[in-house]
């Protein structure tokens, strides 16, 4: 009977694996020069949790002879804390941080100007959330003060673009949570059906919470003891529990 159960569930989820919509799986998230209608410029939304790490990017794409950018970056500092930069090799990088709620930094490049023919990453500013910020919540406002090239001359601004990637906090990993929702569920069992078909990949820094029989793959018999354990099965492994 129970090997019957089993072969159902199986066929069960990889069926509804072909007509439901996967969910969205990644922690890495891009918005980039999200619309804005408040005075201080572009916003930019982010979903994450307590503990996650979120990075500001900004890269410089398809411009010449660039001398220097400055750029003012205002955050929500009931939700968020700045936690540093990582500064590029190919300038002089300077962060001020002495105002509430704004971090004004500026680059200064080669003298003679440097060259972007592909997106190159120019600056990162790193902050910690201190609560759970949802629903794309558009709590980051930057403004680009200047992008200017050796002469001065003001460059366009669309080759700047300022956006955001949510890190995770690993600490916070449920074994089987394989959408990164903080919970284990059929959708997560879904998920693993869906990249075992090759219907859509888990992405690389969530598939450590997917092999749940520990066998070294991201199978159907994955799914299959999530499924289980949704449904009250007593488990040897410890779904649920920090990978």
């Amino acid at each position: 009977m129970k090997k019957i159960l089993i072969s159902v569930l199986v066929v069960i989820l990889a069926v509804s694996a072909a007509i439901i919509p996967g969910e969205c799986v990644s922690v890495e998230k891009s918005i980039p020069n999200a619309s804005s209608v408040e005075l201080l410029g572009d916003k930019i939304a982010i979903n994450a949790k307590q503990g996650d790490t979120v990075e500001i990017v900004t890269s410089v794409n398809n411009a010449k002879l660039v001398n220097g950018l400055l750029v003012k970056m205002f955050y929500d500092s009931n939700l968020l804390a700045y936690d540093g930069t990582d500064t590029t090799k190919l300038g002089r990088t300077i962060i001020n941080t002495d105002e509430t709620n704004r971090v004004l930094w500026s680059i200064m490049f080669s003298a003679k100007g440097t060259d972007f023919d592909n997106s190159t990453e120019v600056n990162v500013l790193k902050f910690k959330v201190l609560s759970n910020i949802s629903s794309d919540n558009e709590c980051f406002s930057y403004s680009i003060e200047e992008f200017y090239d050796t002469s001065y001359t003001e460059l366009s601004r669309s080759s700047v673009n300022v956006f955001c990637r949510v890190i995770q906090n690993s600490e916070n990993d449920l074994l089987g949570d394989a959408n990164g929702d903080g919970k284990v569920s059929n959708a997560d069992a879904l998920a693993i059906v869906r990249h075992s078909i090759k219907a859509a990949k888990i992405p690389e820094d969530r598939q450590h919470c997917c092999d749940v029989n520990g066998d070294g793959k991201i199978t159907n018999a994955d799914a299959l003891q999530i499924t289980r354990y949704t449904i009250g099965y007593k488990s040897k492994y410890p779904i649920g529990q920090r990978c």
